[in-house]
């Protein structure tokens, strides 16, 4: 009696049944899980999608282990090599045992189950079966052994067959208990999986006392204290062997990927991700006792979009490769200054040259005061150049700059390259210019590949074959982000607040940026080369402050280590300036059409600034002196001719003087394009009704 799905296949002709065998088999039990590999074709990793099982790829016969084979033939069919396809001696003691009842249990043979397997598409173990389906049985297995060979037939059983409860075919199996390849297990990892076939659902204790006993018939060297002291792994996660790549790196390559997708192949170098994780892991620990926990990092080549290596690292073994550092969002601190300065650069309102004031700077709002404060502390006596302002991260020149400019533009300006940016402006005031939006690290990374490419957004890709959308487009132009480099990678720009040597000094070009957050809860490090972009973050998932970390001595130390490594074979260079629009005088280089006129000595005293009224300082009209007595002189630093506008309304007369204001005032210079060339915010109280403006 033969059963229908092989009666259908054996009427279609010998040749064709065997292949159709195969290919059926094969194709069973399609892989639960998504392997992942880097861009040289080395595996990362897998990560399961399927939770009702856990099946890999098809493997050989020969790349199986013979001493799992050797075990799975004993304890389930040792007579397999000699009969053809049904042990009637091993039926004949079956039938013994069950004389008492009017079902047949055991004597089915490999063949006889693999029979079962493709006419029904479940392993039918459990139970006895009567008198009729024991001859369908029969008359499959004795027909499967007329069109598959031995080999065939025990290398689909060991591929189908189910070792424990969702875990089906030897490959599974022995990454899941054993995080090996089927061809590297030992003896006693075959004995302990052999013994599984029979009885899938027995306890590890069970389990171990019949590999004992098996062990004891075929290699009886091996000692079953060995076998109670060898490690099984936990085969109970959903999402088992992430291999190199952590768990939460391959979450993020399968989030754009198909959902069931079998293999990805990504443009991760497994080699760079492997020793980007191992210096994450360097400087958590080293850094420990200052209460780090956590940091990620994210390399991309920046030139195709390409992401070289995505990882975190976390002292909480439960938690490690679980949580993504890499997308989560924290403070920015001052890394995301050179897209402030770089929109001052690009809209020609100021140089890399042009001096700014470095010294107490108070804004008003609502009766508010801002007052911000360079990271040491400490101020300049002498206005600072761009240069070295934007080089050693001072704050208060970044604030007089964002106040310049408008928190509107520069806001505009981030939500275009992709970050989340509260849709009022006026959410975080000037604070903006320091750094209190929330961003991720591949976010900010993101942005700094931009810069790298001469100010051309594109979206970052991790899986080969895809080509990176424009995003953004072009936000600065080529010589602004020349400019922003030349600034970025100037030692002596940073010298002020990070001497002359620090973590931040690479043996050939780089352009970096550091940043730390509010209370020291986050810093970042983030750089390029002529290559490369890479981006650390140290701090602590859970918010809490670290004890005396920067971004110079917590991330900066990770990100040279990996950017020396990328360039340990070809030296990087800054680009060359050939076909921009550059012009150099006294050793500075300057967009065409914003070059002094006269040396660069004398660029401060051509630059046309607000002298009074003050930025910041609050003014109150005295009630005792008559009102026409009292006003507010406007001043520059020099003789220019300027526009002055109040508010939304230009002031005229040549007797320029505020009278009767109150409350908060901007007040501003223009040149006679309409360029701003400085702004100054105010506050005024006391009584003021009518006539704004004495004119």
């Amino acid at each position: 009696m033969i059963s229908i799905g092989l009666s259908l296949m054996i009427a279609a002709g010998v040749q064709d049944v065997h292949a159709r065998l195969l290919d059926d088999l094969k194709n069973r039990d399609q892989p639960a899980y998504t392997e992942f590999y880097d861009r040289k074709g080395k595996q990362l990793g897998r990560l399961r999608h399927d939770a009702s099982k856990r099946v890999l790829e098809w493997t050989r016969l020969d790349s199986i282990a013979k001493p799992l084979i050797e075990a799975v033939v004993v304890s389930e069919d040792r007579r397999f090599f000699s009969h053809a396809g049904v042990d009637y001696l091993g039926l004949i003691r079956a039938s013994v045992r069950s004389l008492t009842g009017d079902r047949l249990e055991g004597g089915s043979t490999l063949s006889m189950q693999l029979a079962s397997r493709l006419s029904n598409g479940t392993w039918k173990r459990k139970g006895r079966r009567d008198i009729w389906e024991k001859l369908d049985q029969l008359s499959d297995g004795h027909s499967l052994e007329e069109h598959m060979t031995k080999d065939e037939i025990l290398e689909a059983y060991l591929n189908l067959v189910p070792f424990r409860s969702d875990v089906l075919g030897v490959n599974a199996a022995a990454k899941v208990f054993f995080g090996k390849a089927p061809s590297q297990l030992d003896r006693i990892e075959s004995l302990i999986l052999a013994v599984q076939i029979r009885s899938p659902q027995s306890s590890l204790a069970q389990v171990r006392a019949r590999a004992c006993v098996l062990g004891r018939e075929i290699f009886p060297d091996v000692e079953c204290a060995r076998i109670e002291a060898k490690p099984v792994l936990n085969a109970t996660s959903r999402e088992s062997d992430p291999g190199l790549a952590q768990v939460s790196t391959l979450r993020f390559l399968k989030s754009g990927a198909a959902s069931e997708a079998k293999r990805i192949d990504t443009t991760l170098d497994r080699d760079l991700d492997v020793f980007a994780r191992e210096r994450l892991q360097e400087q958590v620990k080293k850094l420990s006792e200052q209460n780090v926990r956590e940091a990620a990092v994210i390399v991309v080549h920046w030139p195709t979009s390409e992401i070289r290596a995505y990882s975190s690292f976390t002292l909480d073994p439960e938690a490690r490769g679980q949580i993504d550092g890499v997308q989560t969002r924290r403070q920015v601190g001052s890394v995301l200054k050179p897209l402030l300065y770089g929109l001052s650069l690009e809209k020609k309102i100021y140089t890399v040259a042009t001096p700014l004031l470095d010294e107490p700077f108070e804004a008003v709002k609502e009766g508010r005061i801002y007052a911000p404060e360079n990271y040491d502390k400490k101020y300049r006596s002498e206005p600072v150049p761009l240069r070295v302002a934007l080089g050693s991260s001072l704050n208060v020149p970044a604030v007089r700059v964002l106040d310049r400019l408008g928190v509107g533009e520069y806001s505009q300006l981030l939500r275009r390259l992709g970050f989340q940016v509260n849709s009022d402006p006026e959410y975080y005031g000037l604070s903006l210019a320091l750094g209190t939006l929330d961003a991720s690290l591949f976010e900010i990374t993101r942005s700094f590949a931009g810069l790298a490419r001469g100010g051309v957004d594109r979206s970052l890709i991790f899986q080969k074959g895809q080509k990176p959308k424009f995003g953004a487009g072009r936000f600065f132009s080529p010589e602004t982000s020349y400019l922003l480099a030349s600034v970025l990678s100037d030692t002596s720009a940073r010298r002020l607040s990070f001497g002359w040597e620090s973590p931040l000094q690479t043996s050939s070009f780089s352009a970096v940026k550091t940043g730390t957050s509010k209370d020291m809860r986050d810093n970042w490090c983030v750089g390029f080369s002529d290559e490369y972009v890479v981006g650390v973050w140290v701090g602590n998932y859970t918010g809490q402050p670290m004890w005396d970390v920067s971004g110079i001595s917590g991330a900066a130390p990770a990100w040279r280590s990996i950017m020396e490594w990328l360039h340990r074979k070809r030296p990087s260079q800054l680009r060359s300036t050939r076909g921009l629009k550059l012009v150099e005088r006294d050793g500075e280089w300057y967009r065409t059409g914003t070059e002094p006129v006269g040396p660069a000595s004398e660029i401060a005293s051509q630059a046309t600034r607000i002298s009074y009224p003050i930025n910041g300082m609050v003014v109150a009209w005295d009630p005792e002196i008559p009102e026409e007595n009292q006003k507010i002189i406007l001043r520059t630093t020099n003789d220019r001719s300027v526009h002055w506008w109040l508010g939304d309304q230009e002031l005229s007369g040549p007797d320029l003087s505020l009278k009767e204001v109150r409350g908060a005032q901007k007040l501003e210079i223009r040149d006679e394009k309409g360029e701003r060339l400085d702004t100054v915010s105010f506050y005024v109280k006391g009584a003021a009704p009518s006539s704004a403006v004495q004119r």
